[in-house]
């Protein structure tokens, strides 16, 4: 998995959201993201 702002494989866990589902952080940008986000 890659970050989705920079592109850096630098990716940890980091926590989750309010669904459950996994929540990561890039360590190079700082950059918060879920990896398969569902839009309403």
């Amino acid at each position: 998995m890659t970050c989705i702002q920079c592109g850096s494989k630098e990716i940890v866990k980091n926590g989750s959201i309010h669904n459950g589902k996994q929540k990561f952080m890039c360590k190079e940008c700082g950059r918060q993201f879920v990896e398969n986000p569902q839009t309403s």
